[in-house]
């Protein structure tokens, strides 16, 4: 369109179409067909604008930086492949629509063959195949990426476009760039290792409608669900005026056999979903795979409370030698991993999993046996079965190469600093603990975790935290008799060892923690005298009407050189037996239990059980519901139909 105006563009066109063959056409209808392409245009210039409307992740997370993408189709009209195209252009890919030496990647059409490949590339462009700087890789390849943070090797079964594996099977592909860890690391599997993993997933695309583009061989043009569209008919000579205006040309052509009476526009779009969202993350992680096999309901529809892990409870590793031990430990690494990178979802889906794995007696190695587990679903099933087939993980073993998170791990165990700040200080290329005392401006605390890095990562003997616990107690009854005080968290679970010290302080008749303000200080403020308490961390201002009901700080045993993390929580009596559930744990018990509740439209937190509580769209809280348990632990385990567990009994990690 550069050397014609708008008005000689059109005039161009509808020449062509009024120069049509088919002179059966009435003048009425001709102008239809002329109303509808310009339509069609309108529509075609709004999706255009739309296109690089694109929210990019963070920089460091830009795992397909300088990868240009080229797909096949190479158009955004099925919303399936919108969200894929849109998907990696948000983690950094340039999606271009001109194929040549700049594409990095040619990402096909599930529903497509390589010959079917082969077919385009020769009609479209002249050639016969892909050229060997490229990677021809199907549209799992790109979600796979962004599942693992960075890039894996494109040469595996599972990425392959179908019947191009006896053609490049023995191509040689080039080391994975880490872009994280600013390096080469060939993470490629032995060949033996390399078979197609059992239930691969299946895209099943929205109905799409044909593409513009008139040199797609016959099973491009074909619809998600089969049906097979109208070919185009054979090409005809048109004067060459711009690719711009040839594209129109090819809707109008395919204008020409839709029914006039069709009132729908040409394909939508459909919104554009730039933001990550949980169920968007199900989506890419399931790759809209059809569940295999549907968990059954009650014959009176409601839900199978004797499936959730609180009804069960568990012991952890006190039940001795699991014959899936090796495996429930790779899921746990892999949702050590989640955690660390904030992906919530699959933290607690490979947790789940664990626990799953934990209540079986016999080891699980077959998909359809995975599958009838309660809390495992397709992608854990497939998990298993490739670790019992190889042995490890490849998923796991990508993210050990990663050189950039074992100094995020590092950085986190500094107390004080979260994921977000390790991951900025590792951005600006620091590495040690050193580096960032030398060249970083801390905070006090940062400092005290830094010193005292060693003593905080140390986990507390049971016989530590008993000597610990009794000096607490003495101090309480020595200051006020009345106040209780019970040590929380893995050691009321019993365990052998503990990462810190809990402590729980509540007063009978007190219903807020302002009442019981006054005596923390006076614990803090004796414990501190006698050297107990060594770095006071986190203190509440015992004036504001929201001080908080948290002291966190360090302790110490008297000739004992080691600090120790402690926490000292109010508690009012009021609250006192759904405080004692929540910070005993674990985390997936008590997650449990709070689904549970919900499930009868309650809700379990840290101050109570609450009944009439209504949620709307996404679980956002409408009413805050009516207290109906908060001071006995029983109580609230008896409201929610759940036997009775001691806190030994809640172990589900």
């Amino acid at each position: 369109m550069d050397s014609l105006s708008k008005a000689e563009y059109f005039d161009k066109l509808y020449a062509l179409i009024d120069s049509s063959p088919d002179e059966a056409e009435d003048t009425n209808e001709r102008n239809v067909k002329r109303k509808r392409i310009g339509e069609a245009v309108a529509e075609k210039s709004k999706k255009s604008s739309r296109v690089s409307d694109i929210k990019l992740v963070p920089e460091n997370q830009r795992i397909f930086q300088d990868k240009t993408f080229f797909y096949i189709p190479n158009d955004a009209i099925a919303s399936a492949r919108k969200f894929r195209i849109d998907k990696a252009r948000k983690y950094g890919a340039t999606w271009t629509q001109e194929f040549g030496t700049g594409v990095t990647h040619v990402v096909v059409d599930k529903n497509l063959k390589y010959q079917d490949v082969l077919a385009y590339m020769k009609s479209s462009f002249n050639v016969d195949g892909i050229p060997e700087d490229m990677m021809l890789v199907n549209e799992l390849y790109p979600l796979e990426c962004i599942e693992h943070r960075f890039l894996v090797p494109p040469d595996q079964k599972l990425y392959m476009v179908e019947g191009s594996e006896s053609v490049l099977g023995q191509k040689e592909q080039p080391p994975i760039l880490n872009p994280k860890a600013g390096n080469l690391v060939d993470v490629r599997l032995p060949k033996e290792d390399s078979e197609e993993r059992p239930g691969t997933p299946v895209v099943e695309e929205a109905t799409q409608e044909t593409s513009p583009s008139e040199s797609l061989p016959k099973a491009l043009n074909n619809t998600s669900d089969g049906t097979e569209v109208i070919d185009n008919p054979p090409p005809r000579k048109y004067a060459d005026f711009g690719t711009e205006f040839n594209e129109v040309i090819n809707i109008a052509r395919n204008t020409r056999f839709v029914a006039l009476d069709d009132e729908e526009s040409d394909s939508r779009l459909g919104p554009d979903n730039s933001e990550d969202s949980d169920s968007e993350r199900e989506a890419s992680q399931a790759k809209a795979v059809a569940k295999s096999k549907k968990r059954p309901r009650s014959r009176q529809g409601g839900l199978h409370k004797d499936n959730f892990s609180c009804m069960k409870g568990g012991t952890g590793s006190a039940s001795g030698k699991n014959p899936n031990d090796d495996c429930i430990n790779a899921f746990l690494e892999l949702a050590a991993f989640y955690e660390r990178i904030r992906d919530t979802f699959r933290n607690m889906s490979y947790r789940k999993g664990a626990t799953a794995l934990r209540s079986q007696t016999r080891k699980i190695t077959d998909y359809d046996e995975a599958r009838e587990i309660f809390g495992i679903g397709h992608s854990l099933a497939t998990k298993i079965v490739e670790f019992h087939r190889r042995g490890r993980l490849a998923k796991l073993e990508y993210t050990k190469l990663d050189g950039r998170d074992s100094i995020v791990q590092k950085f986190m165990k500094i107390y004080g600093v979260g994921a977000s700040q390790a991951d900025k200080w590792v951005d600006q290329g620091h590495k040690t603990l050193e580096d960032l005392v030398a060249n970083v401006p801390l905070t006090e605390n940062q400092k005290i975790g830094i010193a005292h890095y060693e003593d905080f990562n140390i986990r507390i003997p049971r016989e530590e935290m008993h000597a610990l616990g009794d000096i607490v107690k003495q101090a309480v009854a020595k200051i006020d008799p009345k106040v209780e005080a019970t040590m929380g968290g893995s050691y009321r679970r019993g365990a052998k060892t503990s990462g810190d010290i809990d402590f729980m302080l509540t007063k009978p008749g007190t219903t807020s923690t302002l009442e019981l303000l006054p005596f923390l200080h006076s614990l803090v403020t004796y414990l501190q005298n006698t050297g107990f308490l060594v770095a006071a961390l986190a203190v509440p201002s015992y004036r504001s009407a929201d001080a908080g009901s948290k002291w966190h700080g360090a302790c110490k045993l008297p000739d004992n050189p080691i600090w120790r993390r402690i926490d000292l929580l109010l508690v009012p009596a009021s609250e006192w037996g759904a405080a004692l559930i929540y910070f005993t744990g674990d985390d997936i018990f008590n997650r449990s239990l709070r689904l549970l509740a919900s499930k009868y439209d309650m809700r379990l937190n840290q101050r109570g059980l609450y009944e009439h509580c209504m949620r709307g769209k996404g679980r956002v809280k409408l009413t805050e519901g009516t207290l109906i348990k908060g001071l006995d632990e029983r109580g609230i385990f008896e409201r929610l139909g759940v036997p009775w567990r001691p806190p030994e009994e809640r172990i589900l990690n």
